[in-house]
């Protein structure tokens, strides 16, 4: 898509339901309209696209989903790998991940907080 703004040409990284659904998860959906099509999208146009739409896709994610992030942020904006862990299956938990780097906002610690009382 591109917009003229003053005289430049700006292009714009089109948000596609295929392209949205490869930046918030590892697999796209069964359910994504147009799921081949993710055969034919680059890193590059991922990268645009998060560019241009991650931080309201965070934003949105981090509000219905604490204590994670969705898988454009571990692609491209995540401050280190996460590691693996040393006598135990897998690596560390996104959630751990995120309080040893300082990541959580407050509203995502007050929702996690919620969360965790209702469970009780």
């Amino acid at each position: 898509m591109r917009v003229r703004r003053r005289g430049k040409l700006i292009l714009r990284t089109e948000l596609t339901p295929v392209v949205r659904a490869m930046l918030e998860h590892t697999r796209v959906p069964d359910d994504v309209p147009g799921r081949s099509a993710r055969f034919f999208i680059s890193e590059e146009r991922l990268a645009a696209a998060w560019r241009e739409h991650g931080a309201g896709i965070l934003a949105e994610w981090i509000r219905t989903h604490p204590g994670t992030r969705p898988h454009g942020w571990w692609l491209f904006d995540a401050p280190e790998p996460r590691p693996w862990v040393l006598n135990t299956a897998g690596r560390e938990s996104e959630l751990d991940y995120l309080r040893r780097l300082q990541l959580l906002g407050c509203e995502e610690r007050q929702a996690l907080k919620s969360n965790k009382e209702s469970q009780a």
